[in-house]
């Protein structure tokens, strides 16, 4: 319940703040990572590339604020997406109208449904995250910057909970849909066996009873899967309308990105059917474990092989530092 004004309080002896939401929304589509954006139709940056958002209302919390400028500039309802705070941006004149804060928010969605962009937006559009890293699509505000932290913070998180790639999934998803969800991320090749057995031996991944389809050319069928976590926080979350924000206070993430090179934002989005040379992959490496196989001889010019955590209670990696914008 909001607390009263104190007697004798003026909010005018103040220079005006605004707060103001932004969204970095990704997906994985056509085995690229890509990012949600909205043309603006306003002043400033107008017919400019910019992440969802906007300003939050006297009355409305900051989750609610970012729900609803997401529904309102792009058509992605609430129920849509896995969403969670990433940190405060407030350099003076990161925003031409006035002095500004923002909060921004990372978020995944599994299906993307129909764009359909509104209020102050002209349009809305996926756009390739390397685009926005190699400078193809330059973005308003200091939105270029949240991207790049959001990018780090995912890339950090998704090599300490793996449960986090189910996400960008569907609800029962094959070895191979999970590990191009690894390489969009990391946005480089991962080992086909090694992977397979990272995930057997996780504890993350419930696999299935029976199998899915072998795909056009025959083979072994792939085995499904589920991450039992991941299903049942989102049936919560679609019971409540959104998870909660992460308050954890962030730090770190931005020296990963340094590292990398590149952004690298973790994306989302229904990964299309396994083509049958990844499901034959796929199923050498289940026949390797079963012992029944012989599995792939390493080669110098292999990909990188993943080590996933061993199941714990962990305390959630920190975003980066709630300093001044990027």
């Amino acid at each position: 319940m909001p607390s009263k004004r104190p007697p004798g309080y003026d909010p005018l002896a103040f220079p005006p703040v605004a707060v103001t939401v932004d969204l970095v929304v990704f997906t994985v589509r056509d085995g690229a990572l890509q990012a949600l954006l909205v043309r603006r139709g306003q002043p400033p940056f107008r017919g400019a590339w910019a992440l969802p958002g906007g300003f939050v209302q006297p009355e409305e919390d900051l989750l609610d604020a970012a729900l609803r400028e997401l529904e309102e500039e792009t058509g992605v309802g609430r129920q849509a997406v896995h969403i969670e705070q990433l940190r405060a941006y407030g350099a003076p004149g990161r925003d031409p109208r006035m002095r500004v804060v923002t909060v921004a928010y990372w978020a995944v969605v599994g299906s993307l449904p129909p764009l359909a962009a509104g209020t102050d937006a002209e349009s809305a559009a996926l756009v390739p995250v390397k685009d926005i890293d190699e400078g193809g699509v330059r973005l308003a505000f200091d939105h270029f910057g949240i991207v790049r932290d959001a990018v780090a913070y995912i890339r950090s998180r998704l090599e300490d909970d793996p449960a986090l790639a189910a996400r960008f999934c569907p609800p029962e998803f094959t070895i191979t849909e999970l590990r191009r969800v690894f390489e969009a991320v990391w946005r480089t090749a991962v080992e086909p066996a090694n992977f397979q057995r990272q995930v057997r031996k996780s504890g993350v991944f419930r696999r299935l009873p029976g199998t899915a389809a072998s795909g056009s050319l025959g083979g072994r069928p792939a085995s499904r899967w589920v991450a039992p976590e991941v299903t049942a926080s989102a049936a919560a979350e679609a019971f409540v309308g959104a998870a909660p924000p992460d308050g954890a206070p962030m730090a770190g993430a931005a020296e990963a990105v340094e590292s990398s090179g590149s952004l690298g934002p973790v994306s989302v989005g229904s990964a299309p059917e396994a083509p049958a040379a990844d499901l034959a992959a796929d199923s050498a490496a289940d026949s390797a474990d079963r012992g029944d196989g012989a599995p792939p001889p390493a080669s110098p010019d292999s990909p990188p092989r993943v080590r996933f955590p061993r199941p714990r209670r962990r305390r959630r990696p920190a975003p980066p530092d709630s300093g001044g914008g990027g």
